[in-house]
Parts: structure tokens; sequence; C-alpha cells
């Protein structure tokens, strides 16, 4: 399979650069093909990769009831990222016991259960930041090429934001349980 992906990205590599215009003039064309191309083959290569990777983990325990869980095959769902929309296989476990299911990988695949994978999500937080939650969106459509509701921008802003106060409030209590004299060393930059 490998090989099979190899050569499709390869022969679309090559007619990428057939496809650029001849004459130097015309770079800001040719930057755009270029851009939206390699944008192309990332997702594909990403796609392609999610599809053989290894996803194997050890069966976690049921948070519900503490049994053993069974691995029950893969899912495949969808997944914004920097790159744009690719679709990951996802390893499914379901108790035999309360009938629960769970997704061990997703923690370190999507921004806190969103379908927007970590990278994006940091891109997504900056922008929500510095922009009003409609220009980031327009923003993240322009210069990545992902098209997200303002909604879900606002959202995953929200979430990350609790995520830095949540980090905050545990090294202030690490702080505080520490001796006046130790505090001031263990202080982050």
């Amino acid at each position: 399979l490998q090989q099979f992906v190899k050569q499709g990205l390869l022969e679309k590599l090559e007619a990428l650069a057939a496809s650029l215009p001849q004459s130097l003039d015309d770079l800001a064309a040719a930057e755009q093909l270029v851009r939206a191309g390699v944008l192309q083959l990332g997702r594909e290569l990403l796609q392609h990769w999610s599809t053989v990777a290894t996803a194997q983990t050890t069966a976690p325990q049921c948070s519900a009831c503490a049994e053993a869980m069974r691995h029950k095959g893969y899912s495949t769902g969808p997944l914004v990222t920097t790159l744009g929309a690719v679709r990951v296989r996802r390893a499914r476990f379901r108790c035999e016991h309360c009938g629960a299911e769970c997704y061990p990988h997703d923690a370190r695949q999507r921004f806190r259960g969103h379908a927007v994978s970590w990278p994006l999500a940091k891109v997504i937080g900056r922008l929500g930041a510095q922009l009003p939650f409609g220009q980031a969106r327009e923003s993240l459509r322009v210069d990545y090429g992902v098209a997200l509701s303002k909604q879900t921008i606002e959202t995953i802003c929200e979430h990350a934001g609790a995520a830095l106060l949540d980090e905050e409030d545990a090294l202030r209590s690490q702080l505080q349980s520490m001796p006046v004299g130790q505090r001031s060393r263990a202080l982050p930059d």
C-alpha cells in the first residue's frame, strides 16, 4: 500500500509541477497553485497514512462500571486539520457489561472531543484571541482553506481558555502548597 500511495502522490506532484505557468511574471499564480496543490497532497497523504497507521492500544477500563472493555473494530470519522478535512480511523471499544463505548485515541487526535486536530485548535485559539470570531473564521478559510462555523470557532476558543485556566489553577494550588521560600524558584517564566 505504501508503494501505491507513494506512486500516486509522485504522479500528482509531477502533474502539479507541469501545471505551473511558464513565465516568472506569474509568480503569484504559481504560488497559489503550489500552495493549493501541496495542501491537497498533504490531505491525501494524511488520509492514506491514517488508514494504515498502527492504532493499537491496550483495552481500557469502562469509566462507568470499571469492567475491561473489548475491542470492537474501527470506525472512520471526520477530522478537520490544518491541511483540511480528512477521515481518520478510530479504534472502538465497548463494555460488554454496561454497553458504554469509547475511542481511546480521541484524546490525542481530537481537541477536547471536537472533530478538529490539536494543531488546528492551536491556530483557532490564536485567531480567536486576536480577532472577532467572524473574522477568525474568514482568516481560517483564507489562510488554511478550512471552513468552520463561527459557533465552532467560539466553542473551541472557550474550551481552550478553560483548559488554560485549569492549568493555571493547578499550578497556583501547587505553588500555594509549597513553603514560601521555595515558591519563587518554582514560578514559571
